[in-house]
């Protein structure tokens, strides 16, 4: 975690920027989303972008896009699961949408989340948004963010179409060490 004292709003704040996967709250992202509601067959996806902060401020200056890396994370979907034949008789469910869990990390295509519907949560303190605001009242973040070589995460959200989400992949993977194996010798 990257942690600067800025000023805000005539006060010192500390702010905090994420710099692994697992230093991203996933309450803090429900909590700031809980009065988003979404469509039957949508869902609210967290879009985690992968950069160093200066990166940001600079390419707003020069008026650039930013070309990053970024993970899509499940906060929340509205999935009508059933399949039902012409009679309106339910035939099955999948239940696959209702087994991804907040803060899974999904599996979508970078041209589907393109195709989402950008979320703007005015009290996410975590979008290049927010840093710029903080960059042009404080002076010196400038400074502090040149200094600052590790690439942090950024938050921004989209409403999908379940259907885009082709899969999941919960924070519990398996640490299996067979190819690399600690404290192995050749036979």
């Amino acid at each position: 975690m990257v942690n600067l004292q800025v000023n805000y709003r005539g006060g010192d704040y500390l702010l905090s920027l994420p710099t692994t996967l697992s230093e991203i709250n996933v309450d803090y992202l429900n909590k700031i989303t809980q009065h988003i509601h979404v469509a039957p067959d949508y869902a609210l996806i967290a879009i985690l972008y992968k950069v160093r902060p200066i990166e940001i401020v600079s390419s707003v200056k020069q008026n650039k896009n930013a070309n990053v890396g970024a993970v899509a994370m499940f906060i929340k979907a509205n999935s009508n699961t059933s399949f039902y034949n012409n009679n309106n008789i339910k035939l099955g469910d999948t239940g696959f949408y209702d087994n991804i869990k907040l803060g899974d990390t999904i599996i979508i295509a970078p041209a589907d989340i393109a195709l989402g519907h950008t979320v703007r949560v005015v009290n996410n303190n975590l979008t290049p948004s927010k840093l710029l605001e903080l960059a042009e009242t404080n002076p010196d973040l400038n400074k502090k963010l040149i200094g600052v070589m590790s690439p942090t995460y950024f938050v921004d959200f989209k409403v999908v179409a379940t259907a885009f989400i082709h899969g999941s992949m919960t924070k519990d993977e398996s640490k299996e060490s067979m190819y690399l194996v600690p404290g192995g010798t050749l036979e």
